[in-house]
């Protein structure tokens, strides 16, 4: 169980899942913890950090005030602040970075070959485009905030209707409310 303690400035900790013998991590506060094969990835001071599972020294990937940061694989994608929100990706060494779309971007997801994202450019509209920027395309006319999926579905909450549950295909079909609130 990885967790950024509270108590502690924020600090990332590691335990066994029913909480015993936790381990102090970091010095510093984490938070957008990720993952991505044997690294964890985190962001301190809107800046993208890596490090080993098991702890030791925290490397910083690049210079980018970063938002929403998803590690998928062996890159890292993220709302680059430094460049109006915009969607980037880059690799877990900071090498191979690269602009994925034009959008401004509030949220994100990724999910096999593409990446979710509710496009503050477009109303908070639900767009997809491929991790290497290509076909991208709406496909909800939703305002989406937070999102999620689940290896079938993207899960959504629809801001214009009091946060609203929602769940679509990612082809933009199959739209159906989940719950709401």
């Amino acid at each position: 169980l990885y967790y950024a303690n509270w108590s502690d400035n924020h600090t990332l900790y590691l335990a066994a899942p029913d909480g015993a013998t936790p381990k102090r991590l970091t010095d510093g506060p984490v938070q957008q913890l990720s993952f991505s094969r044997d690294r964890i990835v985190f962001v301190r001071n809107r800046q993208i950090y890596t490090m080993p599972r098991s702890g030791g020294i925290a490397l910083q990937v690049n210079e980018d005030e970063a938002e929403n940061v998803v590690a998928w694989g062996d890159w890292i994608y993220y709302a680059n602040g430094s460049d109006g929100f915009k969607p980037y990706r880059t690799r877990l060494d900071g090498t191979g970075r690269m602009k994925i779309s034009n959008d401004e971007t509030l949220f994100l997801v990724v999910s096999g070959e593409w990446i979710f994202y509710s496009n503050l450019s477009d109303g908070e509209k639900l767009y997809r485009v491929m991790i290497d920027g290509t076909n991208r395309n709406k496909i909800g006319d939703d305002r989406v905030g937070y999102l999620n999926f689940d290896q079938r579905h993207i899960y959504y909450t629809n801001t214009s209707q009091q946060n609203t549950l929602f769940r679509i295909l990612p082809d933009g079909s199959g739209r159906n409310k989940v719950m709401d609130g």
